[in-house]
């Protein structure tokens, strides 16, 4: 996955902790990444899902969500479109499938580009508020799905009611959330789990 995401993404920054996170999110169906500012957590999420979804487009949604419209613009939306744009402008001769559409946070196959954009298998990847409500089931085989800013979410209820609804049947789901360090009894703090 390292060596992949590398060759994917030449502006991806290894650092150790970058390939802790890379071989903890290969290992593990849900991990909870807790870093300072800046530590790279965005753009490993990112980075993570454009390419497990270019390797199955067509059965495969990831989902990028942050707690608020603003953080998933500011945080967690912009690594992808950076991302995304690096990758179709790859020098590696690779022809990625998917077009960026705008004002949307969604990349979606070309082939559905007249499906209608409320429509949740529209959106191949696709950025989502928590403040929104609207996660539902995305019916795909199989489905990766991230919350960027975990610490941000108020309603962790209705997140595990979400990520229960997502998960229905998919054959391999995987749930990974990132954020910046939070007491140990803050509401945010039960899907941390310390290392097996």
């Amino acid at each position: 996955l390292e060596e992949g995401l590398c060759a994917l993404f030449p502006s991806l920054k290894m650092t150790p902790w970058t390939q802790t996170m890379i071989h903890d999110i290969a290992v593990e169906d849900e991990y909870a990444m807790i870093g300072g500012a800046a530590s790279g957590k965005s753009h490993l999420l990112a980075a993570y899902a454009i390419a497990t979804w270019i390797t199955d487009p067509f059965d495969t949604a990831c989902v990028l969500s942050s707690a608020t419209l603003c953080d998933l613009k500011h945080r967690a939306w912009s690594p992808v479109v950076e991302l995304f744009a690096e990758l179709k402008n790859n020098n590696l001769g690779f022809a990625i499938p998917g077009k960026l559409v705008n004002n949307q946070y969604a990349i979606i196959n070309e082939r559905d580009e007249n499906i209608a954009e409320t429509q949740a298998a529209r959106a191949a990847i696709q950025g989502k508020s928590l403040e929104d409500g609207r996660l539902v089931g995305l019916h795909l085989p199989w489905v990766f799905f991230s919350l960027d800013e975990q610490g941000l979410v108020t309603d962790m209820e209705a997140l595990k009611t979400a990520l229960t609804n997502i998960r229905v049947g998919t054959l391999g789901f995987k749930f990974i959330s990132a954020a910046n360090p939070k007491p140990w009894d803050h509401p945010t703090s039960c899907f941390f789990v310390p290392p097996r």
